[in-house]
């Protein structure tokens, strides 16, 4: 049951970073338009490589995973269904997502596939939308801009964006700002895994905005000082206790199920 509240009480924190994905900027249809670079975002930002500290982040966090070799497939290309995976983990959800098993009402998004559960909840929450057909088409590629929509709205600054141009220039004005670009290569419209992966990385020390409400129900807006998605994954790591075993040695109960990364404890 203590596990269950945690879940539900880091759902309602969380909830107030991402609540600004507008209804009428949401991916339905939204064409690709040209990239529009500077000089200085051409200036060769190194490609994200698999012992880069980003990955190394990213992978200790429990947002990225290998596939069944192993492998991160960085230079992959990243589906729809993939990157709202990355997303759900970035917000600490991933439980939430599979305990709740929303419907997205996806055409193409059926109730059995592996995503499913994380596309219905960030379609709950506006975060990820589908297309006016009532599809999702998560074999689709993420683009930059689908990509930078996201991360700007899971940091809560959505609403500032949607204000300030909407999308997608609203929005890649602001993930510009706030760093969630830095290090990209802006060779394509289309990413990959790494591109998210640098994105992602790039977004998780970045201070969250929340919305607050005064008496007379207006809406107000205030950076916080310390929060932010890296301390709020953190959270669910937080334990206190006696390590019993790791994956060399024990103290109580033999095993030899464990990772290197990973240990018992009180158990």
């Amino acid at each position: 049951m203590k596990r269950v509240i945690a879940i539900f009480i880091a759902f309602i924190l969380t909830m107030s970073t991402v609540v600004f994905a507008d209804e009428t900027a949401k991916d339905n249809n939204e064409q690709d338009l040209s990239i529009k670079t500077t000089e200085s975002d051409k200036k060769a930002p190194q490609k994200v490589e698999k012992d880069s500290e980003a990955v190394f982040e990213l992978k200790a966090l429990g947002i990225l995973l290998a596939d069944e070799n192993g492998d991160m497939n960085l230079e992959n290309e990243i589906t729809r269904a993939e990157f709202s995976a990355i997303i759900t983990r970035l917000l600490n959800f991933e439980e939430l997502a599979k305990s709740l098993k929303i419907e997205s009402n996806f055409s193409d998004v059926p109730s059995g596939e592996w995503y499913a559960p994380y596309v219905g909840l960030l379609n709950q929450l506006n975060i990820m939308r589908g297309h006016d057909d009532g599809t999702f088409k998560p074999q689709d590629n993420v683009t930059l801009d689908e990509a930078t929509k996201v991360l700007v709205c899971c940091l809560g600054y959505g609403k500032v964006a949607f204000d300030d141009g909407g999308y997608p220039d609203g929005y890649r004005k602001k993930g510009q700002k706030l760093g969630i670009l830095n290090d990209i290569k802006f060779e394509s419209n289309v990413l990959k895994r790494g591109d998210v992966v640098q994105m992602v990385y790039n977004a998780l020390d970045i201070k969250v905005m929340y919305q607050t409400f005064n008496v007379g129900g207006d809406i107000k807006y205030y950076i916080s000082q310390d929060e932010t998605l890296r301390s709020n994954m953190e959270k669910k790591f937080k334990e206190t206790g006696v390590v019993t075993a790791n994956y060399k040695s024990y103290l109580i109960t033999p095993t030899n199920l464990l990772e290197e990364d990973e240990v018992i404890i009180n158990d």
